[in-house]
């Protein structure tokens, strides 16, 4: 449901839901759970941050190895919180890190 969306800026994002939108979400409640198809109380639209491959960033800053970037986005990355942390946690405190970060490098973009 969440990977369709129009590619935007925030300051050119639209606040309120469209019609499309809300067909979707329907059919998909239609489909899965009709008893949760009534009436709409409330709305909110946000931005959904995703990298062009679709997986996190985790990786030193090219230019300084304090500077660490992490971006868990696409949509999952909340589920990898503590695993994420504790790697965050590992590459501040120059420890071990447990995982390969291979796939999650700034590098990969150049």
């Amino acid at each position: 449901m969440h990977h369709d969306g129009e590619f935007i800026q925030e300051e050119n994002l639209i606040r309120e839901y469209n019609k499309k939108d809300l067909d979707i979400i329907r059919n998909f409640l239609e489909e899965y759970i009709p008893s949760a198809n009534g009436k709409l109380l409330n709305s909110k639209v946000c931005i959904y941050t995703d990298t062009p491959d679709l997986d996190f960033i985790i990786d030193y800053f090219p230019e300084d190895e304090n500077i660490i970037v992490c971006s868990p986005c696409s949509g999952h990355g909340f589920k990898f919180t503590p695993a994420i942390g504790e790697i965050c946690s590992n590459m501040i405190n120059n420890e071990k890190i447990k995982f390969d970060l291979s796939e999650f490098s700034l590098t990969r973009f150049v």
